[in-house]
């Protein structure tokens, strides 16, 4: 090739920029085609190369695991609803185990939508986050620092929270290290030549789908953001709910006589407290010519020193509340009468009701051996009125037919039979599901509190009103028990037809209008009247005026004092 010689246009070019006249480009050195593959790679799947594959690979994995153990938990638990026995295996606790559910739930459901955008983070969501955060670390704080909490949640609580604060702090972690990766790599492309940029538009082109793609992330971006926004509200509302309870906790028992009796029935594996209040003079005796064993001018009988002369213990009346209603609340009318000196009454809190701790089980058998515990621990040896509304009138039959020999008579009051206890699940019990579900949210205590009212008759912001978390509970395990004939409960009330003590006085109260109003419902009372024989048929009196809680107002309430006086004669 001839020599180029110079010429004026020379002197425009740059020195460092050696001239070239060719016509044909010069061909690309033989590493260009692998860097700009390279580039390309890189730029379409910057997740596979590079030192931040590694972390992002062992986050995904770990929010995979966190997912699995809160689907996990929430899974047992509702199966736990269903069979108790599961309860057993599950952590210690005394609560209702709704806010455990419902934490559990949150995080298995915040670590299923961060999987799903873990390429996509958003700034917005890592705020609500944040929030969830701070949130889930002040519920951790009042868990260890308020002792009722403690005491109550105890290892099953902590566990849904710890459970929830991993999740909640990985999937801050995965979206702030994702984020940088992505920043890194938005670096990378401005520092692209030309050449580059435009080979990585063409190669996007011709994959297609581009805007698709971006569609479908913002969807997903969208929906995280929704399930993040709505758990920061539910745990807003649990952290305030935990608040009003650890308040709540700081006020006394409501009677003078109360108190909370730790009992571990079986299946229990640990002990748990439950309320007990009994009013009245303890140990009344009287002399044994009052009672007719012995008549008063018995020769015999009168040559007995006072010290030998053998006395007989009047009735202690024990109160079991219908469905629904703490025996605090339900036996108010037996206390006040047993304080005008009529006897001696006690009224206790069937586990999960009013100020008793939640049990693993709401069967028929554990209550009975709770209440049984409670009286022995209590030092009260009966004989025992049992006064039974409801409900707590199947709670009355299985205890009778358990301790004959501590029964003295039974007063059903508007009670339920074992004849009637098995039904098909009504649409009433998804309702009674969907109460337990949300109760730790507090949505009745919260609108109590703004609305500035306070519910009579209970303690602060219904601790112990119809809507507290753990009541919704043991209404549930009720109900769920009454639509299995292979319950504990079922099988327990069939096993008292063989062994029940008919002999044993009884007295029936009904209401009228329940009679009239609810199908078959005289048939139940006909039944509850007929297990009765020879002198245990004390009288059957049908009570007009009154509602299902028979003895609450002026007149149903005097018709139930009248029974119980009447049986107290016997």
């Amino acid at each position: 090739m001839a020599q180029h010689q110079p010429t004026e246009i020379d002197a425009l070019v740059p020195p460092s920029a050696p001239p070239s006249y060719s016509a044909v480009a010069a061909p690309p050195p033989p590493h260009a085609h692998a860097h700009a593959h390279q580039v390309e790679a890189g730029t379409k799947h910057p997740s596979r190369h590079g030192p931040s594959f590694l972390p992002r690979l062992l986050l995904f994995l770990l929010l995979f695991l966190l997912a699995f153990l809160a689907l996990t938990l929430t899974l047992t638990l509702l199966l736990a609803l269903i069979h108790p026995a599961l309860a057993t295996y599950l952590p210690p606790h005394r609560s209702s185990t709704g806010t455990p559910l419902l934490l559990a739930l949150l995080a298995a459901l915040l670590a299923l939508s961060a999987l799903l955008t873990f390429d996509a983070p958003a700034l917005l969501t890592r705020l609500v986050l944040w929030f969830c955060l701070a949130s889930t670390l002040l519920d951790l704080l009042l868990l260890a620092s308020v002792n009722s909490l403690r005491h109550r949640e105890a290892w099953l609580g902590a566990t849904a929270l710890l459970l929830l604060l991993a999740t909640i702090g990985t999937a801050l972690g995965s979206s702030v290290y994702v984020d940088h990766v992505h920043a890194q790599a938005a670096l990378a492309r401005r520092a692209m030549t030309e050449e580059e940029a435009e080979r990585r538009a063409m190669l996007i082109a011709t994959e297609g789908g581009h805007w698709g793609k971006r569609l479908r992330t913002a969807l997903k971006v969208a929906l995280e953001f929704l399930i993040s926004f709505a758990s920061a509200g539910a745990l807003l509302m649990i952290t305030l709910n935990l608040v009003v309870a650890g308040a709540d906790s700081t006020l006394d028992l409501p009677y003078p006589e109360s108190q909370l009796v730790a009992v571990q029935p079986p299946p229990s594996r640990w002990p748990y407290n439950v309320h007990i209040a009994c009013a009245g003079q303890r140990n009344n005796t009287v002399h044994p010519s009052s009672s007719g064993s012995f008549d008063s001018g018995d020769a015999f009988a009168a040559s007995w020193p006072a010290s030998a002369v053998p006395v007989r213990q009047p009735p202690v009346m024990l109160y079991e509340s219908m469905s629904g209603i703490p025996g605090t609340l339900g036996g108010e009318w037996l206390i006040r009468l047993a304080q005008e000196g009529v006897g001696r009454a006690c009224i206790w809190d069937r586990p999960g009701y009013g100020f008793s701790d939640s049990s693993p089980s709401s069967d028929v058998p554990h209550v009975t051996e709770a209440l049984h515990s409670a009286l022995e621990r209590m030092d009260e040896r009966g004989p025992f009125m049992l006064v039974g509304a409801g409900y707590g009138g199947l709670i009355s039959r299985y205890f009778a037919t358990l301790y004959p020999e501590q029964t003295h008579s039974l007063l059903y009051i508007e009670a339920q039979h074992p004849s009637l206890f098995y039904e098909p699940p009504p649409p009433s019990a998804l309702g009674d599901f969907w109460a337990y579900a949300l109760s730790p949210l507090g949505w009745s205590r919260l609108g109590d509190l703004f609305r500035g009212q306070r519910p009579q008759n209970t303690r602060w912001w219904r601790t112990v009103g119809p809507h507290a978390d753990a009541l919704q509970k043991s209404r549930l395990d009720e109900r769920l028990q009454a639509h299995r004939r292979d319950s504990a409960s079922s099988l327990a009330l069939n096993s008292t037809y063989p062994d029940y003590p008919f002999t044993t006085p009884q007295l029936v109260l009904t209401s009228r209008e329940r009679m009239d109003s609810t199908p078959n419902w005289q048939r139940v009372q006909r039944d509850i009247w007929s297990g009765a024989v020879g002198r245990g048929k004390v009288a059957w009196r049908i009570v007009k005026g009154a509602g299902h809680d028979l003895c609450k107002g002026l007149r149903g309430e005097g018709e139930c004092r009248r029974a119980v006086e009447e049986l107290l004669l016997l």
